[in-house]
C-alpha cells in the first residue's frame, strides 16, 4: 500500500500507523516491565549492572517501536508488500539488536564488568519480546481490518 497524498495517516488495514504503534508501545513496556520485575525478584537482576533499570526498560521499547514505525511508513511508502518487508527487516534488526546482551557477558559495556548469567537471560528475553512485538504483533495490528479498543 502507497502512502496517499493527502494529509490522512497512514493507514494499513483499516488502523493508522500511529494507532498500532501505540498499542504495540503500551504491550511491549508492559511485558517487559513483569519480565524485569519477576528477574530482579528472583535473580537479583541487574546485579551490578547499572545499564539495565526501569527507565531503560520503558524508554528503549518505545523508542525502538517509534523508529519502526518511522522505518516502516518509508516502507509503505515505496513497496506494495510493506508488512512483509517489514517483518523480514524487523526480524534482522532484532537478530542484530542480541550483540548487545552477548557483548555484555564477554567484555562489558560501558567499561562496566560483565553481566551475570541471570542478567544476561533477562536482556535476551527483553530483547526478543520487544523485537518479537515489532516484527510481528505491530503488522498483526495493521492487518486487522478495524480497531476494536
Amino acid at each position: 500500500m502507497t502512502a496517499s497524498a493527502s494529509n490522512r495517516p497512514l493507514s494499513i488495514g483499516g488502523r493508522t500507523l500511529w494507532q498500532a504503534a501505540g498499542i504495540t508501545a503500551v504491550a511491549a513496556v508492559v511485558i517487559d516491565l513483569i519480565i524485569f520485575s519477576t528477574a530482579a525478584a528472583i535473580w537479583d537482576v541487574p546485579g551490578d549492572f547499572s545499564q539495565i533499570n526501569v527507565a531503560s526498560v520503558i524508554v528503549i521499547p518505545i523508542v525502538s517501536i517509534i523508529i519502526a514505525a518511522i522505518g516502516l511508513a518509508v516502507v509503505a511508502h515505496f513497496s506494495e508488500r510493506p508488512l512483509t518487508i517489514f517483518t523480514v527487516l524487523a526480524v534482522i534488526v532484532t537478530i542484530l539488536s542480541l550483540s548487545s546482551p552477548i557483548t555484555a557477558t564477554t567484555s562489558g559495556m560501558s567499561g562496566q564488568d560483565p553481566v551475570t548469567t541471570s542478567t544476561f537471560i533477562t536482556m535476551l528475553i527483553l530483547h526478543l519480546v520487544t523485537g518479537s512485538l515489532i516484527a510481528f504483533g505491530f503488522p498483526a495490528l495493521l492487518r486487522r481490518t478495524k480497531l476494536d479498543v
